[in-house]
């Protein structure tokens, strides 16, 4: 009998523990930017472009040797996927410099902004370079790697979604 107790009290918590430690890793606490939002090439990014959309945050630098391997296959999400997701890179450089140099030089398809003192990348969690996240229209994680999600990986998230 104790031991059935027993029993029942471990195979109720180790279920509350999976469930509760699964929610973080499907990202329950909202995520956001701050709009509007000005891209480093000048351009503005305002709230009715997401409302929509689900946005993949691509964090990135110019000195990140992954960050430049990545930006053929983002670039060919971003072409095929441009209509049911924004792409908004993430750019950690500490001078706009390096940044603008990156993007011309890797021809990035889609826009980036400046972190300015890594407040986006500190608010989100980023602790490394690169890091994909694919954020849902109300802000909650569906998402994260060091490398970009695969077509069909994208193509789920978004039928989810739907």
């Amino acid at each position: 009998m104790k031991y059935s107790l027993f029993f029942k009290i471990f195979v109720f918590a180790w279920l509350f523990v999976c469930s509760f430690s699964s929610n973080l890793m499907a990202g329950k606490s909202p995520l956001s930017l701050q709009f509007p939002l000005t891209t480093m090439e000048g351009n503005t990014l305002s709230p009715d472009m997401v409302e929509q959309k689900i946005t993949m945050l691509v964090f990135w630098a110019n000195w990140c040797v992954p960050c430049r391997k990545e930006v053929p296959l983002l670039n060919a999400l971003h072409q095929e996927f441009s209509k049911d997701v924004l792409f908004v890179g993430i750019n950690e450089d500490e001078d706009l410099k390096g940044g603008l140099a990156f993007i011309r030089r890797y021809h990035l398809q889609y826009p980036s902004i400046k972190d300015t003192n890594f407040e986006i990348a500190s608010r989100m969690g980023v602790q490394s370079l690169p890091i994909v996240l694919v954020v849902s229209t109300d802000g909650q994680e569906l998402y994260r790697s060091v490398e970009p999600p695969s077509k069909h990986e994208l193509q789920q998230l978004l039928a989810e979604k739907k």
